[in-house]
């Protein structure tokens, strides 16, 4: 009975120790906005941190899949700022804005517009979606030769 409490015990120092270290990288809900048109292309991982268990416990992963395309990405925790009690939701011109009903939610931006977005069931994004969705991305990159058009 003691080593089963242990475990719990153990268990849970581990889940809240990763939430704890994934809400230190989120991007704050009032900077999205300027985030999204300061940046020609980026990705966007938007999930609450209630509801979203198995998300939260595959974020590492989540965010080595995204860094590989080496594209800026923010991690987006809709909940931040809720205020269950009362009607203060700053999360909510966002999500309305760009159609965010499921969390959580991908987005793809070019150039300020959402182009494209990976949504599946309530907290059941796997690592596969999400490494196709980032792979099939077409990065566009023009180089000029030096010299060029002299």
């Amino acid at each position: 009975m003691l080593i089963g409490f242990l475990f719990l015990i153990s268990l849970t120092f581990k889940k809240v120790y990763k939430t704890k270290n994934v809400l230190k990288i989120t991007l704050p809900i009032e900077k999205v906005q300027s985030f999204i048109e300061k940046n020609e292309r980026i990705i966007i991982l938007f999930f609450d941190e209630f509801t979203c268990v198995e998300t939260l416990s595959k974020m590492d992963q989540y965010i080595k899949i995204i860094r590989k395309r080496s594209l800026p990405f923010a991690i987006v925790n809709v909940m931040e700022g809720v205020d269950p009690e009362g009607d203060k939701c700053l999360s909510c011109p966002i999500t309305s804005k760009y159609n965010i009903e499921v969390l959580p939610s991908v987005l793809y931006f070019e150039n300020g517009k959402k182009t494209r977005e990976l949504v599946n069931d309530s907290d059941k994004l796997t690592v596969t979606e999400l490494e196709q969705f980032v792979g099939s991305i077409e990065i566009k990159k023009t180089y000029s030769l030096v010299g060029e058009g002299g």
